[in-house]
């Protein structure tokens, strides 16, 4: 019996079963697969989230209404200030507007970047999309001017906010740190996330 006993205990250790199959290893080999698929789908939602970052496309040809001339969207947003912006003001310069919400890491390098862009001249606006039905937009919009003048200071941005998320839809906008860019005629020439300053400025220059 001691002899079976101790040939039943190195069994065990060694991670055999009864009949000798490694089922350790089983387990091992299991757990690795896993891993590997899950790692795989990680990275196919990487590629899926960030594909169109850091990249300018091309405003699809914009339907103008017959009386105002501007690119349909309609853009409509109302500033800190509690004005109404919309797309009768989009006229007279270059327009880029960024669709950010407050105490966001990441939306601080787009806060960055409008700065920069307001110094060229360009107007440019700051959109927060966060704001919950019921809320008041123009709150929302001043959480935006707050939580950027601790960014940037005084910057020139203009600090708007999108109730209902009516004129991200309306634009095709589906994710923060997009960017809308407008010619001086207030047509739309272009759109990306995660964009520099520097491929704004070039696709400003293509109007």
């Amino acid at each position: 019996m001691s002899g079976k006993r101790s040939r039943r205990e190195r069994q065990i250790r060694a991670g055999k079963s009864e009949g000798g199959r490694p089922n350790s290893d089983r387990r091992r080999i299991t757990a690795a697969v896993i891993i590997a698929l899950a790692a795989a789908a990680a990275a196919i939602v990487a590629v899926v989230a960030f594909a169109g970052r850091g990249k300018v496309e091309k405003a699809a040809a914009p339907v103008r209404s017959a009386d105002s001339g501007q690119a349909s969207g309609p853009f409509q947003t109302v500033l800190a200030s509690g004005t109404q912006f919309t797309s009768r003001d989009l006229g007279g310069k270059p327009t880029v507007a960024a669709f950010v919400i407050e105490d966001c890491t990441s939306c601080v390098n787009t806060l960055h970047t409008l700065a920069a862009l307001s110094k060229d001249g360009v107007r440019t606006l700051a959109v927060n999309v966060n704001v919950p039905p019921g809320s008041n937009p123009i709150d929302a919009a001043k959480r935006l001017a707050s939580f950027a003048a601790n960014v940037n200071g005084k910057s020139g941005i203009l600090y708007a906010a999108d109730p209902g998320q009516r004129t991200a839809a309306a634009f095709g906008v589906r994710q923060i740190e997009s960017y809308l860019i407008f010619d001086a005629r207030g047509r739309e020439v272009g759109h990306g996330v995660a964009l520099s300053p520097n491929q704004i400025r070039r696709a400003l220059k293509q109007v």
